[in-house]
């Protein structure tokens, strides 16, 4: 609240730098890592998206988890409810079917 921008947040604690130093390509990398590691991006595709390499990025995953630890055990929660029951269930009550979760083609997962 108090027009905090979560983007500019993230940045600051994902780059070890004040609030107010957070720079627009910082701001825009720390974009990528909000939206990308809940929608399951690796290191891999990560360094892709900001222009770093893969264990520098993996350093960005590894900070903002250790910051906000409640999301990976969230996305972890999540995924283990997913693959034993095969659907996930949204914050409504809303249940979103998973039926290939559990396929031995990852591409189908």
């Amino acid at each position: 609240r108090n027009n905090l921008d979560v983007h500019s947040a993230t940045a600051a604690e994902v780059f070890g730098v004040d609030l107010s130093d957070v720079t627009t390509d910082q701001r825009r990398s720390a974009k990528a890592i909000n939206f990308g590691l809940i929608y399951g991006m690796s290191a891999f595709g990560l360094a892709k998206q900001i222009g770093v390499d893969r264990k520098q990025s993996q350093a960005y995953i590894d900070r903002y988890f250790a910051r906000y630890p409640g999301v990976l055990e969230y996305m972890e929660r999540t995924r283990t409810q997913a693959a034993e029951q095969s659907y996930v269930e949204t914050n409504f009550g809303r249940r979103l079917y998973l039926p290939e979760i559990n396929a031995r083609n990852p591409a189908l997962r």
